[in-house]
């Protein structure tokens, strides 16, 4: 996957916020929306994603494009996943964010902190990856 040049947001209610945000521009919009102790690891997530990262989600697909995810911090702790999309311009769109379910076999993320209004990724989906 190539770098991310920019984030947008797709919010609860389906609109995209613009225009595309560096990652300081992003972890400043992202702080307001998880809690304190994610902080970190939603930092972490963003270097990530600018640089790269991110795993393929099997087949989930959004607005027709794959998605894919991040996941950073302890299972147990302050976690979060992230999941977003690429555009054609390298610009990711961040759809849902969440945490990961503990003991899940297959692994499974529960959208908890955001998500949208339809979808697989819908508030309190529950994502299972192969």
């Amino acid at each position: 996957m190539p770098d991310v040049v920019g984030v947008v947001i797709k919010t609860r209610t389906g609109a995209i916020t613009g225009p595309a945000r560096d990652q300081k521009g992003a972890l400043l919009y992202l702080t307001n929306v998880v809690a304190q102790a994610e902080q970190a690891a939603l930092q972490k997530v963003l270097t990530e994603m600018f640089n790269g990262g991110g795993k393929a989600t099997s087949d989930y697909v959004e607005d027709g494009r794959p998605v894919w995810h991040i996941s950073k911090g302890k299972k147990s702790a302050a976690n979060l996943s992230v999941f977003y999309t690429v555009d054609d311009h390298d610009v990711a769109m961040v759809i849902a964010i969440g945490h990961h379910v503990p003991n899940s076999k297959p692994t499974a993320y529960r959208v908890d902190v955001y998500g949208q209004p339809e979808g697989s990724f819908t508030w309190n989906a529950e994502i299972e990856l192969d």
